[in-house]
């Protein structure tokens, strides 16, 4: 079909000439939705030109061009919204559900997003342009564990989309070499209140801080509460700051009850596949431990703290008698339980946590997470990738993902006896188990790598920058 000019006025050739290039048909609805879109991103930009004038910079280089370049991202994102995809709504990596009633959330679906779906922001794969978000993240420790690894998979496979600042509150709670891999992605101050982390942000999270309020000063943008875990040293953290969170994010399904109310967006975990990849040779590592060829190797990997059950691990492996061997990999707070861990299995043997995780489970014949609450276990994770028989409670992330994809974990029950986890164990290790396994390390390499979880997290957080605060969460 062509078009010739003939006796049609310049404005309607014009017009028409384009929607026959574009193939766009443009409603009066979608012209309305445009000049609405339009208003909104002019009075962000105000808001945003008010901002940029109450902020301080360190940065030489003058305010203008920056926030020229982010007005103008802002306007484009708005048009492009409107004319060539439906707006996304706020969740993510599974529906905006509420949390009123701690009955109703252990209803919570997740829709995974598909792998072939790309990000918003990324350069020629999305019509629609974000700008790059300054995200600080706020929490009370940088330790090494599971928050640690998930913050910092998630600073690492993010930097196209997010500029990060990790803001710690307490100097004591302190690993330096988890400071050192964090300060790769992010600029981290540790117990400094406010500042210019908190003055140059888009969106602030928080993850374990106690009277939120005290760090962020009159900060009004978008405050997200993040939960990881269950319980209530959780809910206590939580509920500390409901009047002041204007999102709530959990890891699961599980994780999301530490909410009471108001709605939750659950982006489930992922792990560093480079980290889970063995890097040493399997015999190597065994022959350093001091474990035979022959010896079953039974491991537990992570925190070695209480409310972990780590202990699980030397009773199945007594259970078990000769052959077996009890393998610690991590390190422990507070309470010691290695005289515990020893008494039950005097040759258990203690590794202390090694940043290429994969060396250790390449070692390992089966591991054992017995904790009896999580909110989504990385090590769990980690050992799907690596191809590790898995022995499990089926807590956190385990029965969304079991949901899904039908993981075949071997599940035991919540304190689950000597001989109960012993069988697990025996099940776990089944030549006959391995196509199962191979299956469950594809999954978990396509859908729970740190990549595909900060993808998700990026679109999440652009969604909450893009929607307008107009209130916090309700108090309970």
């Amino acid at each position: 079909m062509t078009l010739t000019r003939m006796n049609i006025p310049s404005n309607q050739y014009i017009r028409r000439r384009r929607r026959l290039e574009t193939g766009l048909r443009i409603s009066r609805h979608h012209r309305l939705k445009c000049i609405m879109h339009f208003t909104c991103g002019f009075v962000r930009m105000l808001l945003l030109i008010k901002k940029d004038s109450e902020t301080h910079y360190d940065s030489p280089q003058p305010k203008g061009n920056n926030i020229l370049q982010r007005i103008g991202a802002l306007v484009l994102c708005d048009l492009n919204d409107c004319i060539v995809t439906p707006h996304l709504a706020p969740s993510v990596n599974g529906e905006m559900v509420s949390s009123t009633h701690r009955e109703t959330v252990s209803s919570l679906t997740v829709d995974l997003l598909s792998e072939s779906r790309p990000s918003i922001g990324s350069a020629g794969t999305h019509p629609r342009q974000a700008p790059r978000l300054r995200v600080t993240f706020i929490t009370p420790c940088l330790a090494i564990g599971g928050v640690e690894h998930w913050l910092l998979g998630l600073l690492k496979y993010s930097q196209a989309n997010i500029e990060w600042s990790v803001l710690v509150t307490s100097s004591t709670l302190v690993e330096w070499s988890m400071l050192s891999l964090v300060r790769q992605f992010a600029t981290v101050e540790v117990g400094e209140r406010g500042g210019r982390l908190i003055d140059m942000a888009d969106v602030i999270i928080g993850w374990g801080v106690h009277d939120l309020r005290h760090w962020i000063g009159d900060f009004q943008g978008p405050i997200v509460q993040v939960a990881h875990g269950v319980g209530p040293r959780t809910e206590s953290f939580l509920d500390s700051n409901r009047n002041l969170a204007s999102h709530q994010a959990a890891v699961s399904s599980s994780a999301a009850t530490a909410f009471r109310d108001g709605p939750v967006t659950v982006i489930l975990n992922g792990v560093d596949i480079e980290r889970c990849e063995p890097k040493r040779r399997r015999d190597e590592v065994r022959a350093d431990w001091g474990i035979a060829p022959s010896e079953v190797a039974v491991g537990f990997i992570g925190r070695l703290s209480p409310e972990k059950n780590p202990l699980a691990t030397s009773l199945a492996v007594r259970e078990l008698g000769e052959g077996y061997r009890a393998v610690y990999v991590g390190k422990g707070y507070g309470v010691d339980l290695r005289p515990d861990a020893r008494a039950l299995t005097p040759n258990a043997i203690f590794v202390p946590p090694v940043s290429q995780i994969g060396d250790a489970l390449g070692a390992l014949d089966c591991v054992v997470m017995a904790s009896p609450a999580e909110g989504f276990s990385l090590a769990m994770v980690e050992g799907l990738v690596a191809r590790v028989p898995m022995v499990v409670t089926a807590v956190g992330g385990v029965p969304d993902m079991q949901r899904h994809f039908g993981l075949s974990f071997v599940t035991v029950p919540i304190e689950p006896t000597a001989k109960q986890l012993a069988e697990a164990v025996k099940t776990a290790i089944h030549p006959q188990r391995r196509p199962f396994i191979e299956q469950a390390s594809i999954v978990a390499r396509t859908h729970f790598s740190a990549a595909v979880m900060a993808r998700r997290w990026v679109e999440y957080l652009q969604s909450v920058f893009v929607v307008p605060v107009t209130k916090r969460c309700s108090p309970w």
